[in-house]
This record gives C-alpha cells, sequence and structure tokens, in this order.
C-alpha cells in the first residue's frame, strides 16, 4: 500500500473522517505551528500568528470547525486573478525531516489548483526548497493533505502555506500541524544572539548587525556621559541589523540586543511560551563628531528631527520665501503650512490649509511660489467608501497668500475622458507661467494605467490648453513631479509597469518639457525601486533627491534611502550617493535653495508595509542641508 505521505507529494490526498483526526499531533509538544486551529483570534477577527499573504479580504473564520470551534474561511470570489494564501513561518533546524498536515474542506473551486505548501527558508528568508501537496478530494468532505521533507542545508525556517488557492475558491482549513517525520517531540532551538557590533557610525545614529536564531529582538540603548540615562527600547526587530537614530553627536551609548519572547498559541486559542529569551552582552560605543560628508563637490551634513510636528506627518514640501522656508505637511488627511525660520529650523507658526474630507485621504502634495503665492496642489481620494475605485479620485489646486496669510479658492482638476480620475501631480513656473502637471488614471482590468497631462494656469482665465504625454515609455508612471530647469521644466517620474514584471524594478526617468512638446527622455536609475524624485537647479548642475532602495533588495520594500543624484551638463556626467543610509523607510524628499544652499526635507518610517505584525512608526520630518564645497562653483 502506498503512504498518504507519498500520495501527499504525488498531489493527491485522502478523504478522512474527524475520527481519523490525531489530536496529539496538535500539540505544542509535537506540533511547530502556532494557533493551528485558529482558536486565537484578533479584535478584527483574524487568526493570531497567521499572515494572510496576498489577498487578506479574502479570510475570515467560521463556526463549521473540524477541531475546536473556528476553522480558517479561504473565500476567494470568482474572476479573482491573485493567488491567496495563509502563512505561517516557524523556526526549523537543518537535517530534520518535516511532515506538514492540514485539514480541508472544499466548498466550491473553479478548478484550478488548492495546495498547500512546506517550504524551507535560510536565516535571511531565501527559498531553499519547497514542496507541495494538491487537494483532490470531493466537495463538502475534510480532507487530509499532508507533505513531508527533510530541511535542507543552511535551513533557520519552515514555512507552512495552508491554503494556496489559484483562483476563485472557497475552502476551510483547520487542525494543521508541522511535525517530526518519526513522530517524536518537535526540537526546538534555545535562543541565541551573540557578536553583537557595530557597522556603521554617524553623527546622529549607530547602526548595529549581530548573530540570532531568532525571527524577533529587542534592542536598548542608553547614553553613559555626562551622565548615565535610563534605557530606551524598540521591540519587534525581525532583521539582525537595526540604526538607533536620533543620537547625539560624539556621545558614548551603551547597547544590548536580547531574542523576543515569541508569541505561541495552543490547539486550543491559549497563549503560552516555550523558548526562553537570550540577551548579548553589552556593547558601548560612541557616535561621531558633528561633520558633514564629502560627496562630488558638495558638504552632505546630517539631518535633524524638524519641529514642526514630533511625528505623524507625511509628503513634506519646502520653499523658500524671503529669509524663511514654508514647509507643507500632511497630518491625518489635513494639510499644515508652517513658516520655519531657517537660523534655527525652528517654526514660527503652523496653520491648517486645507481641511480633512470625511471618508477620504488626502495627500501626495507638491508646492512652488509665483506672485507672493504659495501654490499647492494635492490628491484627494474616497478610500473610506466601500464604493471606491481609484477612478474616482480627484487632484486639486489652491494658494496660499504669503502676503495676507489667507487660502485663495480650490481648483479641482477634472479628468479629459469620462471614467478616468485625476491624481498625483507637481507644480512648477515656466516662463513667468505656473504650469500644473497630473495623470489620468484609468483601470484596465485590475490594473492601473496613467497618462501624463500639463497645462498652464491664470487666475484670471483658468486652466490653458491641456498637453498630454502621448508618447511616454510607460502605461504607468507614477509619482511625477516638476521641475525649473534651464528655461524648460524637467518631470521627474517612475515606472511603476515594471513592477508587473520584476518585483524591484522601479525605474526612475526624466524627460524635459518645453510648454509644447516632450523631449530628452533619460533613464536615471534602473535596479531597485525609486519613487518620488524632486530636483532642483545648482549652478549647470541638477540635483535631484528621491526614495531608493536599490542598496536593500533583500528585504524587498522594507526599507528605502534618501538618494541623490547630481546631473552635469553632460548626458554620461552623473554621480549617486545614499544620503539618508541608516536602514528605515526614508520616503517623500522635497529641496529648495536658499542663501546658494540646497535644504532637503523628507519623512522617516519604521517597520512599514510588509510586517503586519509590526507596528509602523512614524518619525515625522526631517531636514538636512547641503552645502558646496568652497571654490567648486556649484
Amino acid at each position: 500500500m502506498v503512504s498518504l505521505v507519498l500520495l501527499s507529494a504525488l498531489g493527491l490526498a485522502a478523504t478522512l473522517s474527524a475520527a481519523n483526526l490525531d489530536e496529539t499531533t496538535l500539540m505544542p509538544k509535537f506540533n511547530l505551528v502556532s494557533n493551528c486551529s485558529f482558536e486565537a483570534a484578533d479584535e478584527a477577527g483574524k487568526p493570531k500568528g497567521w499572515d494572510l499573504y496576498a489577498q487578506p479580504q479574502h479570510f475570515s473564520l467560521a463556526d463549521d470547525a473540524l477541531h475546536g470551534q473556528k476553522a480558517l474561511v479561504a473565500a476567494a470570489p470568482e474572476g479573482t486573478t491573485k493567488h491567496t494564501a495563509a502563512r505561517q513561518t516557524c523556526t526549523a533546524i537543518e537535517g530534520q525531516e518535516l511532515v506538514l498536515s492540514a485539514w480541508l474542506k472544499v466548498r466550491r473551486t473553479d478548478g484550478k489548483l488548492i495546495r498547500v505548501y512546506l517550504e524551507f527558508q535560510d536565516e535571511n528568508e531565501q527559498r531553499l526548497s519547497i514542496q507541495p501537496a494538491d487537494w483532490a478530494g470531493n466537495l463538502d468532505k475534510w480532507t487530509k493533505l499532508e507533505v513531508k521533507a527533510q530541511a535542507p542545508p543552511l535551513t533557520a525556517r519552515a514555512v507552512a502555506l495552508v491554503p494556496y488557492l489559484f483562483g476563485s475558491a472557497d475552502v476551510l482549513v483547520d487542525a494543521v500541524s508541522l511535525a517530526s517525520a518519526d513522530g517524536s517531540p518537535v526540537t526546538r532551538p534555545e535562543a541565541v544572539v551573540s557578536n553583537l557590533r557595530t557597522v556603521l557610525r554617524r553623527p546622529d545614529y549607530l547602526r548595529l548587525a549581530w548573530d540570532s536564531n531568532a525571527d524577533a529582538h529587542v534592542i536598548e540603548w542608553r547614553s553613559l556621559r555626562p551622565k548615565r540615562r535610563p534605557w530606551q527600547r524598540v521591540e519587534n526587530v525581525r532583521e539582525r541589523e537595526y540604526t538607533i537614530i536620533l543620537l547625539s553627536p560624539d556621545t558614548e551609548y551603551e547597547v544590548r540586543v536580547s531574542t523576543a519572547q515569541p508569541d505561541f498559541w495552543d490547539e486550543k486559542g491559549q497563549k503560552i511560551f516555550l523558548v526562553k529569551p537570550a540577551m548579548s552582552q553589552p556593547l558601548v560605543e560612541s557616535t561621531k563628531a558633528w561633520q558633514p560628508r564629502i560627496w562630488a563637490g558638495f558638504k552632505l551634513w546630517p539631518s535633524v528631527h524638524l519641529g514642526t510636528f514630533p511625528d505623524g506627518t507625511l509628503y513634506p514640501c519646502i520653499e523658500a520665501y524671503e529669509g524663511a522656508f514654508y514647509v507643507l505637511e500632511v497630518r491625518d488627511s489635513e494639510l499644515y503650512l508652517s513658516r520655519v525660520i531657517p537660523e534655527d529650523l525652528k517654526p514660527e507658526w503652523t496653520k491648517l490649509v486645507v481641511e480633512r474630507e470625511p471618508g477620504c485621504y488626502q495627500g501626495i502634495p507638491d508646492t512652488c511660489i509665483l506672485h507672493d503665492k504659495l501654490w499647492i496642489t494635492w490628491n484627494r481620494q474616497a478610500t473610506g467608501r466601500p464604493d471606491y475605485d481609484i477612478t474616482q479620485s480627484r487632484q486639486f489646486l489652491t494658494y496660499w497668500d504669503l502676503t495676507t496669510n489667507e487660502r485663495g479658492p480650490t481648483v479641482t482638476l477634472e479628468p479629459e475622458k469620462p471614467g478616468r480620475g485625476t491624481w498625483e501631480g507637481g507644480l512648477a513656473v515656466l516662463g513667468g507661467q505656473l504650469w500644473v502637471m497630473w495623470m489620468e488614471v484609468r483601470l484596465e482590468g485590475d490594473r492601473r494605467r496613467t497618462q501624463i497631462v500639463c497645462a498652464p494656469y491664470d487666475m484670471e482665465v483658468g486652466l490653458g490648453e491641456r498637453v498630454v504625454w502621448q508618447d511616454c515609455p510607460t502605461v504607468y508612471p507614477y509619482g511625477p513631479s516638476l521641475s525649473s530647469i534651464d528655461g524648460e521644466l524637467a518631470l521627474l517620474f517612475s515606472d511603476l509597469a515594471a513592477l508587473e514584471k520584476e518585483p524591484q524594478q522601479e525605474p526612475l526617468l526624466w524627460v524635459l518639457f518645453d510648454g509644447k512638446t516632450f523631449h530628452g527622455l533619460r533613464w536615471l536609475r534602473t535596479l531597485g525601486r525609486h519613487r518620488y524624485a524632486k530636483g532642483v537647479q545648482f549652478g549647470r548642475s541638477f540635483l535631484l533627491a528621491y526614495k531608493s532602495n536599490s542598496r536593500w533588495l533583500k528585504w524587498s520594500y522594507r526599507f528605502h534611502d534618501i538618494a541623490l543624484t547630481k546631473l552635469g551638463p553632460g548626458a554620461g556626467d552623473a554621480s549617486t550617493i545614499a544620503y539618508v543610509d541608516d536602514m528605515k523607510y526614508n520616503s517623500s524628499p522635497d529641496v529648495t535653495l536658499y542663501k546658494g544652499q540646497i535644504y532637503v526635507v523628507y519623512n522617516k518610517f519604521e517597520h512599514a508595509y510588509d510586517d503586519l505584525k509590526a507596528p509602523t512608526k512614524l518619525y515625522g520630518t526631517f531636514i538636512g542641508r547641503i552645502e558646496p564645497e568652497v571654490g567648486t562653483g556649484g
């Protein structure tokens, strides 16, 4: 007789009754899977310990359970084209022979594959091997799927994906186990953290690295001089590197790292602790003295936190006007304007200029100054409404009068073609005339497609004739901006259509616009993801700042630098540096000129986007100064 394990590896399964469930295999002594019967749920009704991968909206919990009170429901509707999966990662050891078991009840299917997977990864979360088992049972019958595999060399993690749907289906999942193939108790490695070290020192931060076999860590630090301070800490750090920011220059700090106590829920949904945390030896390290880095004829001074708001801000824009900075920031979908004194970077006042619209998200603004007015464009999306789609988004235009401190009327930039939205844009001055740029967005199936539109604006006559960029090299330009350069406009944008082919490709491009035609297309960055570029002309050069993750590809979308690229007058004259390189999610820069120096503002996040279990921390707005070296001429 062929064993069930072998049948599963061949893509088959056996239909068994609930009486065939061996509840012993679900107990933590034998099972690496946490919340294996989905009994523990969060406030949103989602199972704790599970990553509802790719299509979380298709998951829920139901009372139709094989074991306990709950079962996981994966209900992908008709027409679903993206995969739907529930995923859990467990610590594993190379050489372990493991069996992944899961019970499935399929209530509806379009005939496409319904699978479970057992995957092994190394410590950098890179796949080493993956084995499937396919459902081939009867509808409305509990079916047990199993797949058996040995952990290959370098294994640090085992990943259970149950279920993995390739199309439309309605599937119940329950009683998941990842157990030793011989039925013995599973081996859980003891927590280890060692070799804590400094890999980068700056005046305002220290980047640390260490060795560990844990999936989450706690970082603690305190200054030792001029006097010892209380410990500060951050929790749930997934990587084996971390940057402590907002430190004082030329100061000695003590640092330690411990493994986090992993959350684990047993087969009854009760939280228990199985692995005792470990702590590193303390490390004493000093930050550098306050000094700039030298690059491409510039002095790059360290950034400082801009004191307009302590945190919670997004998409800062900066303009210099009559001895002051005017900084626009988005906070809780409202737009605030602050007048900031350049000498000490302190806000003189902060005013609300665009109020929140109920049920809407507002953001991604841009600014420029013309005729004593700070012109503002921004986007509004009704994301809180159930019938919303991107074609309902609208771009707006208004101004703040810098002589009267009053806001002007709001202009809605409507799409030229029906069934489209207006989305994200920029502002710049060309020949004494304000130019407005935005995108028209439409849906092509479930994919967004955009087209760039430019138009002059006059307060008396409104928008002038629209110029549509018909020859754009991508069907999905994104995050565009406008800048003035040598009597023309430079349009910077990203190619999001490239992401549909390669997950780590989001090239950065620019093109020149003379008010009538687009010309001089140039690909600036290709490897990695690059977005939200803003630029400024400085002498014969053009300096642009943008978010970039080309140095962090193994961490996917998790970290971004603020990169600088200096473009010279020649086509091949370009230089690039990671200006803000602190292993955070740095984003949305803007630049301005003031007294012969360049100022850069940007936002800083931590644990953003791809780890739902890690709370996102938004540090707010930072500002940096870029000074030309003496004798370079800019």
